[in-house]
């Protein structure tokens, strides 16, 4: 969801003249610390997201891929142009009818929304404790903001505001210390402490040091969250929870019984209590930009393996984008077993009479012959035997653990397949010839596939790998590729990205799209579909939507190769992705 807020950070930015009762922006130095406000927080604080301000105050934006875009993008002549047009169109939407946005509304949320892009800005959470016994502590959000050369409009703006959007919320106290603007609840004298820079702060506290050390040198946006004392709050609440609720012998009692316990194992188990801390960032490495997550851990819950490089050896090395990931589904269904535990035998029997009815109509045992019968790891490429353009180019392999038992299972379920299509095709008017299941024999595999006027939906097994694509041809290109072939793992651009990304151990997912490549193609749909949404709204833009779309040539500037990996090592699980300027995933998927 991040990368959708650094798009709208640009257009608020560039147009924050047009910002509805906000107060001017100006330029405010930013903060001395390892990430946004981070040193005007109180050190105990157990979630904290900051924000570094207008775009055009972001470390590292000045010669930046991102501001080769937003410097050939129109967007403020965009909304100076059509603002009085949308206006107009929401005043002209009925009043009464609960569904529809109404004007001032949608300017107060643009209100806020320009407000907070265009300042630095964190928000936090941590427990307070009630000092009654056995009455857990209160949570304690705070929102602050430095406001500049502007406290007092912003803090008019703090004051009138949360009234306005929800007068039936909680009682929200305001204030200012200095230049620094806060809002929040259940508010205590270390949030005004911490602001005037007194006391310990979250800058310099040991968990977010630990975990802050692995993110971007200067964040733009950061995240972090203390799992662990964050596991001891929930529990503490769910215990609190199960003394308030129901007699247990009620039909209530014994609902919210099962709710608070699943919720325990949950907490409890494994993956969680392993998890100690967590953080996240984005910002500039050079020109391009770099996201980094990670999760510090008591010992590593995934033990590395080369199994995702085993995989993108399959991948050729001209392929243009690339991806394995780590999904054992096998795994998932036991754990989901694990927590049915505690259900209650009501749920039990109703989930054992579902599987057996699907195992039943099927004739498959959909856990043992489809599930379990697939492995960890997942490959899928766009295959150069299609244009680097179409979107049902892409080829998914699979490792199996039983290929016998899955192409049993498949060999029943095709046929089935098959007449689930021709029903569709019936009940949608369709009355050209049905769709037939073909079989083609190709490179000592066998390929099934169902022919129809669009797509032909195809699979393979061979050598202990299933192969899946929209077209048979991709899976024929795949099964003719040697062993010995160059793969993914040889290609400059790949490589390059790897030593780019730091990864110090065996990854479990990696990502990488060859964007340059692709971009010609991308640019041309992009451009195309602007106009046809224009269409489609019915609004006559002036400038067009297509104004927002930088020139093929200054986009051709910045985009650079994108990619991703993850990976675990002795201090936990590690996650990067890098790219040319925040969003180009949205122009090259």
């Amino acid at each position: 969801m991040r990368r959708y807020l650094f798009i709208v950070a640009a257009m608020c930015s560039t147009v924050g003249s047009l910002s509805v009762a906000s107060p001017p922006v100006r330029a405010v130095a930013p903060a001395a610390f390892p990430a946004p406000l981070a040193g005007r927080i109180p050190s105990d604080a157990q979630i904290y997201f900051g924000w570094a301000g207008p775009v055009t105050k972001w470390p590292g934006y000045k010669n930046s891929n991102l501001q080769v875009v937003v410097s050939h993008t129109h967007i403020a002549d965009f909304i100076q142009g059509n603002l009085p047009m949308l206006l107009h169109r929401f005043n002209q939407l009925p009043a009464a009818h609960d569904t529809q946005l109404h004007i001032s509304e949608f300017k107060k949320a643009f209100a806020i929304g320009s407000l907070l892009m265009t300042h630095p800005f964190a928000v936090y959470f941590r427990p307070i404790s009630t000092g009654i016994r056995n009455v857990a502590p209160v949570p304690q959000v705070v929102l602050i903001m430095n406001a500049g050369k502007y406290p007092a409009a912003v803090l008019a703006i703090f004051k009138k505001l949360p009234r306005e959007l929800y007068p039936t919320g909680p009682r929200i106290s305001v204030g200012a210390v200095g230049s620094m603007v806060y809002a929040g609840i259940h508010l205590t004298p270390r949030v005004r402490n911490a602001l005037a820079h007194r006391g310990k702060t979250l800058a310099t506290a040991a968990g977010f040091c630990r975990t802050m050390r692995f993110m971007p040198a200067h964040p733009v946006s950061a995240e972090f969250a203390d799992l662990s004392r964050l596991s001891t709050y929930a529990n503490t609440l769910l215990d609190q929870a199960l003394q308030h609720a129901a007699p247990r012998r009620s039909p209530v009692g014994k609902q919210q019984r099962i709710i608070i316990n699943s919720a325990k194992i949950i907490l409890n188990g494994q993956s969680f209590h392993n998890a100690v801390a967590y953080a996240s960032a984005d910002g500039f490495v050079g020109k391009q930009w770099l996201n980094a997550s990670f999760v510090a851990m008591r010992h590593s819950a995934l033990k590395p393996t080369d199994g995702a490089a085993d995989m993108l050896a399959l991948a050729p090395e001209n392929s243009p984008a690339v991806t394995v990931s780590h999904l054992n589904a096998g795994a998932f269904v036991r754990t989901f077993k694990t927590y049915l535990e505690v259900a209650g035998p009501t749920m039990r029997r109703k989930v054992r009479q579902v599987i057996a009815m699907v195992n039943g109509i099927t004739g498959v045992d959909v856990e043992k012959d489809l599930i379990n019968a697939l492995g960890p790891y997942w490959l899928t490429y766009q295959s150069p035997a299609m244009p680097v353009s179409s979107a049902l180019g892409q080829v998914l392999i699979n490792k199996l653990t039983h290929p016998e038992r899955l192409s049993r299972a498949l060999q029943t379920l095709t046929p089935m397949a098959l007449l689930a299509v021709n029903a569709a095709l019936r009940e949608r008017g369709y009355t050209g010839p049905p769709a037939q299941l073909r079989i083609l024999h190709s490179h000592g595999a066998t390929i099934y596939y169902i022919k129809t006027a669009t797509v032909m939906p195809a699979w393979a097994i061979a050598h202990g790998y299933f192969y899946f694509s929209a077209f048979p041809r991709p899976i024929e290109v795949a099964l003719a590729r040697k062993a010995t072939a160059p793969s993914i793992l040889d290609n400059k651009k790949f490589v390059a990205l790897q030593k780019q990304l730091g990864c110090t151990g065996n990854y479990t997912n990696a990502s990488f799209v060859d964007q340059p490549r692709l971009l010609p193609d991308a640019y041309a749909t992009l451009t195309t579909e602007a106009a046809t949404y224009s269409l489609l709204l019915g609004l006559q833009f002036d400038p067009p939507i297509s104004s927002l779309i930088p020139h093929l040539s200054d986009l051709q500037k910045a985009t650079t190769t994108s990619g991703s990996i993850t990976w675990t090592d002795q201090t936990g699980w590690h996650s990067r992705s890098i790219s040319g300027y925040p969003g180009s995933s949205l122009l090259v998927p």
